[in-house]
């Protein structure tokens, strides 16, 4: 990684014209977890009030990072609740809002809005609550995925409209065989 992976915003390159909710253009990436291991938190809801769209994202393993998507959401949310000192600060829409529709504009992508719509490519992630007994009871879905959520309720995945993860096995790849791959890199 180099100089640039190690700042805590990277501004995301202008591709297209200003969104009509954006009207700066401009946006930011945000990793809480690489963040967070370097004792920094990005001022999310400063950069929201100022018309900044906002992205979600995760750094990988060389920035103390797993790539959990769910445990980012979660680690993001509670960060900011933590240095605001709000409990009610970005809840689940706010954040999914955050992890799709934010990092779609700071990727150039079509915007995203609220999740699923129509005429979006099919980029879904199914899940189910009863593989994680730390998640039930469900009493609201969205509050249990962003405050219990984990990697082990993911069943599906769907990139544009092609299932790449099912019954939490890999469509595409021999896990086993990348797996001995990935062990057998040295440093």
């Amino acid at each position: 990684m180099g100089p640039r992976a190690r700042r805590p915003l990277r501004r995301a390159r202008r591709r297209r014209p200003a969104h009509p909710r954006r009207p700066e253009g401009g946006g930011v990436a945000q990793s809480a977890v690489e963040h967070a291991s370097r004792q920094r938190v990005a001022p999310i809801p400063a950069m929201l009030e100022r018309g900044l769209a906002v992205g979600l994202g995760v750094d990988g393993a060389a920035s103390n990072d797993t790539q959990d998507m769910l445990a980012t959401l979660r680690i993001a949310a509670y960060l900011q609740r933590a240095v605001h000192r709000r409990a009610d600060l970005l809840g689940f829409p706010q954040m999914l809002d955050i992890a799709c529709g934010g990092a779609n504009y700071a990727l150039g992508l079509s915007p995203v809005t609220g999740g699923v719509t129509v005429g979006s490519p099919a980029d879904l992630t199914l899940v189910r609550f009863d593989r994680d007994y730390a998640t039930l009871p469900v009493r609201d879905p969205g509050a249990s995925l962003l405050t219990t959520g984990s990697r082990s309720i993911v069943d599906t995945v769907m990139v544009g409209g092609e299932i790449v993860v099912e019954d939490e096995r890999h469509t595409r790849i021999d896990e086993a065989e990348f797996t001995k791959q990935l062990a057998a890199l040295s440093v």
